[in-house]
């Protein structure tokens, strides 16, 4: 009997020691909804890569995903929850032009599109030795026009084509790549365009665009001295947004459209790209920035409320904030005026003149949220009622090409990712990249 139990105890230490054994070559499988732990400690590491930045993100767990493209090949890195280099992987599935990034508890989503740059020219009919009237903008919400003897033609920026959404596990294992209907454009602050929601799910916010200038017109050159624009037909009927709740399949739980919106300013020698629209999410709320409004949602896909509605044809709203129980979004009117806003998640303003400096900013813990001011070096985080509760000094390396950006960690970190260039001494100075991703803690 005492033969048999030993037996059986050496086979369990067998077992536990051939399971516990890790080969060098294999990738470490760590899903931080199980297995990792978010701690708050420094670290530094060096990624040597020949591909070029693109954007960064958090995982749930306190660790962070790289995605790098070169000739149209897209990568990820995934650094741990200690800061710590995991894995690299190309990824030939991923399609276009990146428009945003995020992460749940157990995968990576990618969005990106393919046609996006679309440009019309509406190049002026008639006898026009004077010039001709264009549209350089909207004022009460009504396009205005000036005349110009510059500009031999109108062009017309639209959006069109679809949004493709790739899903990768931690492991680096390419899940799969959906297609939906209206497209993505990458926006100038690297707010999102996909979220994710706290339950797994995500929210996708797409465009169906067509312009805001004049899509016809007529000149009347029946006088050769002084022709002008006979007729202008503006329409925004058919500029659409489409905001989706998607669960962690990329199946359609429910949609809402949005019909008429529109940007006030233009360009005409280039394409003028759809900033300020993205979608933000907490614990219970989804928030779409549409450019000079706000439309808060709850997970079930019922309008709270919507923010800024009677001025959206005076203010721009530059960025928004989504905290757990807070909204901060910063408004400036146009040519002159700004103010930056605090509301409760039903709508209600708390204070509508909170006044901050905000650069990569991100929500931290609960109620505070962590930024970068460029004019003192340091990476803050602040409360609710803007008192610094946190700082701390940010050192550049030397030869790096660019500050990428600052990532939250735990309740006392945060990453920083800096991107350089090995010079080898070419007329070209090289093309060996490295990022130096460094995790940093409050002291």
């Amino acid at each position: 009997m005492k033969t048999k139990n030993v037996l059986l105890i050496l086979l369990s230490i067998l077992f536990i020691f051939n399971n516990c054994k890790k080969d060098e070559n294999t990738i470490e499988e760590e899903l931080p909804s199980t297995n990792a732990t978010c701690n708050n400690s420094e670290n530094i590491d060096t990624v040597f890569t020949t591909s070029h930045y693109e954007a960064s993100t958090d995982t749930k767990d306190g660790g962070v995903i790289i995605l790098e493209k070169q000739n149209n090949i897209y990568s990820l890195i995934k650094i741990n929850s200690n800061g710590n280099f995991q894995w690299k992987k190309e990824f030939n599935q991923i399609i276009g032009n990146l428009t945003s990034i995020t992460t749940t508890n157990n995968a990576i989503f990618i969005t990106t599109n393919v046609d996006f740059n679309n440009i019309s020219n509406y190049v002026t009919t008639g006898y026009e030795p004077n010039g001709f009237f264009y549209t350089d903008g909207i004022e009460n919400c009504q396009p205005y026009y000036e005349f110009s003897d510059t500009f031999p033609c109108i062009y017309q920026n639209y959006v069109d084509g679809y949004t493709y959404l790739t899903k990768i596990d931690y492991n680096g294992n390419f899940i799969f790549s959906k297609q939906f209907e209206g497209n993505t454009i990458r926006n100038n602050f690297e707010k999102g365009l996909v979220c994710s929601l706290d339950n797994g799910d995500l929210a996708l916010l797409t465009f169906d665009y067509y312009g805001n200038i004049p899509y016809e017109y007529n000149i009347d050159s029946t006088s050769y001295s002084s022709p002008h624009i006979d007729t202008v037909k503006y329409s925004i009927n058919n500029n659409t947004v489409h905001l989706y709740h998607l669960n962690s399949n990329g199946g359609i739980i429910w949609e809402k459209t949005i019909e008429n919106v529109q940007q006030h300013f233009f360009s005409l020698l280039e394409y003028y790209p759809l900033a300020n629209y993205y979608v933000l999410t907490n614990s219970t709320r989804i928030i779409i920035n549409l450019y000079s409004k706000i439309l808060i949602y709850d997970y079930d896909g019922n309008l709270i409320t919507t923010l800024n509605e009677n001025n959206e044809c005076d203010y721009i709203i530059e960025f928004s904030e989504l905290l757990k129980d807070y909204l901060i979004f910063y408004q400036e009117k146009i040519n002159y005026d700004e103010y930056t806003t605090i509301t409760d998640l039903e709508g209600n303003i708390i204070n509508n003149n909170f006044q901050t400096i905000l650069g990569y900013n991100k929500p931290f813990i609960g109620n505070q949220f962590i930024y970068f001011n460029n004019n003192t070096m340091e990476v803050n985080v602040s409360d609710i009622n803007n008192n610094i509760i946190k700082s701390k000094n940010i050192e550049y390396i030397d030869n790096m090409l660019k500050f990428c950006n600052i990532i939250p960690a735990c309740d006392n970190s945060f990453y920083t990712i800096q991107e350089g260039y090995i010079d080898d001494g070419s007329a070209t100075g090289g093309n060996n990249l490295y990022y130096v991703i460094k995790k940093e803690i409050f002291k």
